[in-house]
């Protein structure tokens, strides 16, 4: 408690200060909340610097990308199981530029992020004003300025805080076309679509949704031609900047695809619904040694394994629906990271409290078909993470701006029918509406202290361990272990330890011929052997312990050379003596279902959070 009074504390200073500063400027509202967005971000980046924190999974695989593309070498992630056709290509590009200005691709990712996700608070604010009102579009640029998971997630290295502004900002230009019937808001729209495609490609389908929205629209209307030429503005604009990826895509994937993200979660999802665990699914192998997991071989083989009909999608997706509208649903209705409740309770009445005339159903039809998308998307998930729900965030301050205004004209008309003085309603109203958003950010700021989505950014040592193995054998290498983070900052390629028996796993080691394996104390993806290996040693003379760190209050971290071709350095960091737990508690690794135990110390200073859907 200690820790979220400090940080609380600290952030309100550092709001205190930059409301002072945004005074004196004497901005706007919309350069104020731009400008005390990007200083809030900047000095969280700053701070996470300062206290070392790490790239997260995801950052990985976009910032080995990025050196690749800017070493003109082929498009292959850590994994380096074939051209890399999971993650689009946008966000490693941008990476690969920056880093002619910014000293590292890590370095380059955060910093994207935190320009772009300051400058969400443009289409925000233009959509809300819009839709809506000035003072509305002023609660909601507050809202997207201060809010902890949205300051937290620009700051790390994955790609959702992007394609939230590139989406938003195609949003406002479709509202903003069929309002005024200006096909170049309509081009816009598409430019920025296929720019939040080349990011992460499900904006296609909101694409889709959007047009067949607006050509079911031209039914009720009497001139249709501006609507069909905007539509065909936008989706050929759309298609043209796309189609280099798509391109891409097809030539080495076999077949016409403008997406094989999705294909490659079929291909994981199949399998967990023919009952393997979430980490079988990714990285189990057969008995002839052969990759089965969706990891275990390369993504091409992996594709040409999960081809499916129509028939095949649209019964996957009714297998997996009625289960993952309830989970949407508590995510959205329950994630206190996101300010659930409240914020919840806030967008309900932001949308429904007031009666729609034709204007506002227009443009609540279209931030309705992009949300009913993104449910869609998310219907034939297996495996969810917070991160998943990150686009209705935009929705829900949208929505939450709106409520939060509701919430004043409420109280304010309240107060004035059973009050006679002047101004008491007034200060009523505010009153009640600032506490609306405060509690919003207080639930969120505390939720996302104990956050586990950010726990990887805390486990320094596995950078640690990664650069102790960079500095003493440079050069390329390959590194089997559960998680990217160690092969990345040791400059290796990953080859994930296999889910598999003690005997098996062995046998596919000796096969793969790794230079190193890395254990790990908190595990991501855990095979059923890695408790007896990282208490009691890997079974086999070709594995020598050449690392072993960790204490009480540190992930402890173990490197094996694997055989004897590899010389060995002249000072090993090797524990002499195993160190005494201590106070401590177990907790549930969610991602393995395995308990272990987390000594109470690294549990106080780092917030380990359950997260359970």
């Amino acid at each position: 408690m200690g820790r979220i009074k400090m940080v609380a504390i600290g952030a309100i200073k550092q709001v205190c200060v930059l409301y002072a500063a945004v005074s004196f400027l004497d901005l706007d509202v919309i350069q104020a909340a731009v400008l005390v967005a990007v200083l809030l971000r900047v000095a969280l980046l700053l701070w996470a610097l300062r206290h070392g924190i790490i790239i997260d999974s995801e950052g990985v695989e976009y910032a080995r990308l990025a050196q690749n593309l800017r070493a003109s070498r082929p498009c292959l992630g850590i994994l380096n199981n074939g051209i890399q056709l999971n993650f689009a290509p946008l966000y490693a590009l941008v990476l690969a530029d920056l880093t002619l200005l910014v000293p590292s691709f890590e370095l380059s990712a955060r910093v994207i992020n935190v320009v772009l996700g300051a400058l969400l608070v443009v289409p925000m604010f233009k959509l809300a004003e819009r839709i809506y009102s000035r003072k509305v579009a002023s609660l909601v640029a507050v809202l997207v300025a201060f809010h902890p998971l949205l300051a937290a997630r620009s700051v790390l290295c994955c790609s959702e805080t992007i394609y939230l502004t590139f989406l938003m900002s195609g949003v406002y230009y479709v509202i903003k076309w069929i309002e005024e019937e200006a096909v170049k808001a309509s081009i816009f729209a598409g430019i920025f679509f296929a720019l939040a495609y080349l990011v992460r490609p499900e904006a296609f389908l909101i694409v889709g949704a959007i047009a067949v929205a607006v050509l079911l629209s031209t039914f009720f209307v009497r001139n249709r031609r501006p609507l069909l030429i905007g539509v065909l503005s936008l989706v050929g604009v759309f298609a043209f900047a796309a189609s280099p990826y798509v391109a891409f895509l097809s030539k080495n994937s076999g077949k016409f695809r403008v997406e094989a993200k999705g294909s490659l979660s079929y291909a994981w999802g199949t399998k967990m619904r023919a009952g393997m665990s979430y980490n079988e699914a990714a990285t189990k192998i057969r008995d002839d040694l052969s990759g089965e997991g969706v990891f275990m071989k390369s993504y091409n083989e992996t594709l040409k394994e999960a081809s499916y009909t129509p028939r095949d999608l649209i019964l996957y997706v009714l297998h997996s629906a009625p289960r993952n509208v309830k989970r949407i649903y508590e995510a959205l209705a329950t994630f206190q990271t996101q300010g659930a409740p409240v914020l919840f309770i806030l967008a309900v009445i932001g949308l429904l409290r007031t009666a729609w005339d034709r204007r506002r159903l227009v443009n609540e039809g279209i931030l309705l078909v992009s949300g009913l998308t993104m449910v869609l998307v998310l219907l034939s998930v297996q495996a969810f993470w917070p991160r998943f729900f990150h686009p209705f965030m935009a929705l829900l301050l949208l929505w939450g701006g709106k409520g939060a205004d509701e919430l004043y004209h409420w109280s304010h008309d309240t107060v004035a029918s059973i009050s006679l003085q002047r101004g008491i309603p007034k200060r009523a109203g505010i009153t009640v509406q600032w506490i609306a958003i405060v509690l919003v950010f207080a639930l969120s700021l505390r939720a996302v202290l104990g956050e586990m989505e950010f726990r990887d950014e805390m486990l320094t040592d596995r950078k640690t361990a990664g650069q102790w193995l960079a500095q003493h054998w440079p050069g390329p290498k390959w590194v089997m272990a559960t998680s990217l983070i160690p092969a990345y900052y040791a400059d290796g390629s990953l080859m994930y330890l296999p889910y598999a028996s003690s005997d098996l796993a062995l046998r596919y080691i000796a096969k793969k011929k790794p230079d190193f394996i890395v254990l790990l104390e908190y595990s991501e993806r855990e095979p059923p052997y890695l408790a007896q290996w990282f208490e009691q040693g890997i079974p086999d003379q070709s594995a020598e312990l050449i690392y072993d760190e960790g204490d009480s209050q540190h992930e402890r971290v173990k490197i094996y050379r694997w055989g004897r071709h590899l010389q060995r350095p002249s000072q090993v960091p090797l524990r002499k003596e195993q160190p005494q737990r201590g106070q401590g508690r177990l907790v549930e690794w969610t991602r393995s279902s395995r308990l272990i135990w987390v000594p109470e110390a690294v549990f106080t200073q780092r917030r380990y959070a359950l997260l359970r859907l």
